[in-house]
C-alpha cells in the first residue's frame, strides 16, 4: 500500500512538474508566433499595396478590390496582432485564471483593439463577398463585365462599406450593454480584447447579429465558388473561340485565379472561427479549451491574412512581374536617398578627356555624361 501511494506521489508531482514546463514555454511560443505571423502580415501585405500602387495592369476593379483585402489585413497586422502579443506576454500561461488587463492597460486602449478587431474583420470577410460577386459577374457575364462593374462603382461601394462597418463597430462601444449590444473587455479565450461570448446577458444581439451575418456570407461564398468552379472552363471554350476577346479573357482569367485561390484560403481559415465561435456563443460558454479555441478562431485568422500576400504572388502574373522589378529597384537604389546621391554622381561624373596636343592648343578636360541603363 505505501508503495503505491508512492508511486502515485511521483506521478502528481511529475504532472505538476510537465504542467509547470508547458506553463514556462508556451507564452514563448506563443509570442513567437504571434510576432512572426505580424512581421509577414505587414511587409507582405505593404509590398502588396506598393505593387498595386505601382502597376497599372492591376488599376481594374478587381485590383482594387484586392487592395482593400490588403489594406483590411495591414489594420489587423498594425493594431490587432499587436495586442494579442501584448498580452500574450502580460500573463503568465494560456490556462492561467490571471485578472483583468486593466491594472496595466487602460480601459480606452482594450475598448480601441476591439473596435479595430471588429472592423477590420468584418471588413476582411465583406470584401471577400465583394471579391467573388465581381468574379461571378466576369464569368456569367464576360461581354458586358467592363461595363456593368466599373473602377468608380468599386471605390463607392468600398467607401460606404467602411463606413457602416465603422457605425455598427462602435455600438459596443456606447453604454447599451443591459439591451444586450455588446461591451469591449479582455477575453482571456481570445487573448484579446472583444466579446466576451460566454456573457450571454451582456452581449448576446450583438454576437448572434455578427456572426449570422458572417455565416451568410460564407454561405454565399461557398455558393459561389462553386458555380464559378464549375462555370470557368465552360465560359473558358466560348470566349476563346472568338479571337477578338482572347486578349481581355486573358486577364479575366488571371484575375480568377488568383480570386479562386484567395477565396480558397479563406474558407479554409474561416469556416472553424466562425463556427466554434457562434457555437460557443448559442450554448453560452466556450466548447473547447483556451488553446484550442485560439488557434481555431483568433490564429486561423492570422495565418490567412498572412498568406494572402503569398497568394497574389504566386498565382497572378502581374503581381509577380511586380515583385520582381520592387526586387530589382531596391537592389539598384531607387528606394534608398543616399543610394540616389551615388546614382545621381555616377550619372553626371567628369571624365578627362584628352585633346592631342599641338602648336595651337593644350590638354585639358571637358564635362562628359557616362551612358547609363
Amino acid at each position: 500500500m505505501e508503495s503505491y501511494n508512492q508511486s502515485n506521489n511521483l506521478m502528481i508531482e511529475s504532472t505538476n512538474v510537465t504542467t509547470n514546463q508547458t506553463d514556462l514555454y508556451l507564452p514563448i511560443l506563443t509570442s513567437i508566433i504571434v510576432s512572426t505571423l505580424m512581421f509577414i502580415t505587414v511587409v507582405g501585405n505593404l509590398i502588396a499595396l506598393m505593387i498595386i500602387y505601382r502597376s497599372r495592369a492591376l488599376h481594374e476593379p478587381s485590383g482594387i478590390l484586392l487592395a482593400n483585402l490588403a489594406l483590411a489585413d495591414l489594420v489587423i497586422g498594425l493594431c490587432v496582432m499587436p495586442s494579442s502579443l501584448l498580452y500574450c506576454l502580460s500573463f503568465s500561461s494560456v490556462d492561467s485564471s490571471a485578472s483583468s488587463p486593466s491594472y496595466f492597460l487602460p480601459t480606452y486602449f482594450c475598448q480601441a483593439i476591439g473596435y479595430l478587431t471588429s472592423l477590420s474583420f468584418s471588413m476582411v470577410y465583406y470584401t471577400i463577398a465583394y471579391i467573388t460577386f465581381d468574379r461571378s459577374i466576369a464569368i456569367f457575364k464576360p461581354f458586358t463585365y467592363s461595363t456593368l462593374v466599373t473602377s468608380r462603382l468599386v471605390i463607392i461601394l468600398l467607401l460606404l462599406s467602411w463606413m457602416v462597418l465603422s457605425l455598427f463597430s462602435a455600438i459596443p462601444l456606447l453604454p447599451l450593454a443591459v439591451y444586450s449590444l455588446g461591451h469591449y473587455e479582455y477575453v482571456d479565450y481570445y487573448a484579446l480584447c472583444w466579446l466576451d461570448l460566454s456573457n450571454y446577458h451582456q452581449n448576446s444581439t450583438y454576437v448572434l447579429i455578427t456572426f449570422f451575418s458572417l455565416l451568410a456570407i460564407l454561405l454565399f461564398v461557398v455558393i459561389n465558388y462553386i458555380f464559378l468552379l464549375l462555370r470557368a472552363r465552360k465560359t473558358y471554350h466560348q470566349i476563346m473561340d472568338s479571337t477578338l476577346t482572347r486578349r481581355r479573357h486573358h486577364r479575366l482569367q488571371k484575375s480568377t485565379k488568383t480570386v479562386t485561390m484567395v477565396i480558397g484560403a479563406f474558407l479554409i481559415f474561416s469556416i472553424p472561427s466562425v463556427y466554434i465561435s457562434l457555437a460557443s456563443t448559442l450554448q453560452r460558454q466556450y466548447v473547447v479549451d483556451r488553446l484550442t479555441f485560439r488557434l481555431l478562431s483568433i490564429w486561423s485568422m492570422y495565418i490567412n491574412v498572412a498568406i494572402n500576400p503569398f497568394i497574389f504572388g504566386l498565382s497572378h502574373h502581374a503581381f509577380k512581374d511586380g515583385y520582381f522589378r520592387l526586387i530589382a529597384d531596391i537592389y539598384n537604389g531607387y528606394y534608398c536617398h543616399s543610394c540616389k546621391l551615388i546614382r545621381r554622381r555616377h550619372k553626371n561624373r567628369i571624365v578627362p578627356a584628352v585633346i592631342p596636343n599641338n602648336k595651337y592648343s593644350k590638354q585639358s578636360f571637358t564635362m562628359e555624361t557616362t551612358a547609363t541603363t
